[in-house]
């Protein structure tokens, strides 16, 4: 091998180690989580893992209480899942260049009713984007430059209505954490889970479905209603800032001698016209919602889907995967078999989680 030649071979070998270099680099201003963020979470995770409730709870509450507070998630699990936010935040604002980039956690993870276990929601904003699925495959390849090896397997790219980008988080310590990431997109439940009705790419209903048929049957399915319309009882109701103190000293509680009963509305629920809205708490007729879309350059056939219920702020219909007359049948056979268990045989909700 000629000088030159072993010249040339060792000012790559130089170039390739910089560029390793620099990607190990890149790789650690990712993952490190600052000072500032564990601050942050000492004062933040106790927020979600203190649970408190009432000392004169009737039994059922006293069953939905102890179940909550038997499948928190521990601080460790809620740490975890904020720095996977954290590097988040540091991959995409680093590559992306955009200062209006927004990463912000959605779901049960923020909102205090995550299961151990669960996966932690992500919804990203890039004003610079202009195509959700674009988004997120490239997201797909920041993570594969960006994150240490190992720390992202299972990748899943749904290109859905709302696509969706799926992986799993290892840790160094082997915990695995899933993590769905949607975009520009601002806006597990376990007995919908043993039916196999809680998945909408499966054609039945997606969780924030569900959670509006439960909000709605509280609205208009008891007497008297549990849950308020929001949007009727005025603004006075809302607070910009909360301490603490606040949070954990609501001026309300549930009365436990009240006696809720079943209201016939939601029992003459009719799937084929009826639209279940909690922006309204009444039942709304699909034929306006049809009507409503062609004028909002919307689309009216998500409203011949076999479950019709109203997205409160966009008004389309959070159902509109619901097409499969096979999957809304297991989805009718998961309701009727809940209402016996619930209302009929009043069931402990052991029971009910565990049906099917």
């Amino acid at each position: 091998m000629s000088q030159k030649e072993r010249k040339r071979r060792s000012r790559d070998d130089d170039d390739g180690g910089s560029r390793r270099e620099d990607r190990a680099s890149k790789r650690s201003r990712t993952i490190q989580s600052t000072p500032s963020l564990d601050r942050n979470l000492d004062y933040l995770i106790p927020l979600f893992t203190c649970a408190k409730a009432s000392t004169d709870l009737d039994s059922d509450s006293e069953d939905i209480y102890k179940y909550y507070k038997k499948e928190i998630p521990s601080a460790g699990e809620y740490r975890t899942k904020f720095r996977i936010w954290s590097q988040l935040v540091s991959t995409f604002t680093f590559n992306s260049k955009d200062p209006r980039t927004l990463v912000m956690i959605f779901g049960s993870s923020l909102n205090g009713l995550a299961r151990k276990g669960s996966d932690l929601d992500i919804s990203i904003y890039c004003p610079s984007f202009n195509n959700q699925l674009n988004l997120l495959s490239t997201l797909r390849k920041w993570l594969r430059v960006n994150w240490a090896e190992g720390s992202v397997r299972d990748v899943l790219l749904i290109p859905a209505k709302v696509p969706i980008l799926k992986f799993t988080n290892v840790s160094h310590s082997g915990e695995r954490t899933e993590v769905d990431i949607s975009c520009n997109d601002p806006t597990g439940i376990p007995w919908a889970a043993n039916y196999g009705i809680n998945d909408a790419k499966d054609m039945t209903l997606s969780s924030f479905t569900l959670l509006l048929m439960l909000i709605h049957y509280l609205q208009i399915g008891v007497s008297p209603p549990v849950l308020p319309v929001v949007q009727d009882i005025g603004p006075s109701y809302y607070r910009d800032k909360l301490s603490v103190v606040d949070i954990f000293n609501l001026p309300y509680k549930t009365e436990p001698d009240v006696n809720f009963t079943s209201s016939n509305s939601m029992n003459c629920f009719d799937f084929t016209r009826d639209v279940g809205s909690i922006r309204t708490g009444k039942r709304l007729d699909s034929r306006q919602c049809q009507e409503w879309a062609r004028h909002s350059r919307g689309i009216p056939r998500q409203w011949e889907a076999y479950v019709l219920m109203e997205e409160p702020f966009n008004r389309s219909n959070s159902a509109r995967s619901t097409v499969n007359r096979e999957k809304f049948d297991s989805i009718l056979v998961a309701l009727k078999e809940g209402h016996r268990l619930l209302v009929r045989e009043n069931a402990s909700l052991a029971k009910f989680l565990s049906s099917n």
